[in-house]
């Protein structure tokens, strides 16, 4: 290689990286949603979903570039898996695909579900949360505590994983079993609760959040029960299946 070359190389090289540097010092949300896309709500029905897919799809591009290029920002922490949130929304967005067809008869009870979510779940996410962490000696509400190494990841990785547990438990009861399970092969592909946990604090939280898990769906079937009167979703028994995540 002559020095030409060589000095051409490097100079390209140098403008590139520059150009990843400033690209990387932004947060992804900045780079990859853009003023002017408006709310990106979650659709009621396949007519949405097609408006909105080339929107979903562009976003979901940008944050899979963005992953390749700058890595991640927050060392020992999970990555969403943004290739295999693509390769679903695609398939989503595909009117061919049984996964389309699959999803279409779901969206306006899944639709209801996240517009409720906070209302519904958050009463019932934070006692939960205070009971896992006092079952390892954490107690976040007393003042005299004195907050150990990782306490506050330990927070947000329950927090978060009771956040889903809550979503998967009335999409169970309100939206039927094929809504439930499509739900969990999406957040399972992803890995979505090992992502907001990181790997070793899921590691270490997932017994606690198998027992979390198992409380909050009786929370959430009886407060359907309670407030719905659904006998005869209330009176039937859970099928007895083999778990190999603290989900499903």
């Amino acid at each position: 290689m002559n020095i030409f070359t060589s000095a051409l190389l490097l100079t390209i090289y140098g403008v590139f990286s520059s150009v990843n540097a400033d690209l990387c010092a932004k947060e992804r949300h900045n780079v990859c949603i853009k003023p002017g896309m408006g709310l990106i709500d979650f659709p009621t029905s396949l007519g949405e979903l097609q408006k909105s897919c080339p929107t979903f799809l562009k976003i979901l591009r940008c944050l899979l570039e963005y992953q390749n290029l700058c890595g991640s920002k927050y060392p020992g922490m999970s990555e969403i898996k943004f290739d295999e949130a693509y390769v679903l929304m695609t398939q989503a967005c595909n009117k061919n695909s049984a996964f389309h067809l699959e999803l279409g008869s779901s969206l306006s009870c899944l639709h209801n579900l996240f517009t409720t979510h906070i209302n519904v779940c958050q009463p019932l996410v934070n006692p939960s949360v205070k009971t896992s962490l006092e079952s390892h000696g954490i107690y976040l509400d007393d003042k005299n505590y004195a907050m150990k190494k990782n306490d506050d990841l330990r927070y947000h990785c329950l927090t978060d994983a009771m956040q889903v547990s809550c979503f998967i438990a009335r999409t169970s009861v309100t939206c039927g079993d094929q809504a439930e399970n499509m739900m969990k092969d999406i957040l399972s592909r992803v890995e979505y609760v090992e992502t907001l946990c990181g790997e070793e604090m899921f590691d270490e939280l997932a017994e606690t959040i198998l027992y979390a898990h198992k409380d909050m769906e009786k929370k959430v079937a009886a407060k359907y029960c309670e407030s719905w009167s659904v006998f005869r979703l209330c009176d039937r028994k859970p099928p007895i299946k083999k778990r190999i995540h603290p989900f499903w």
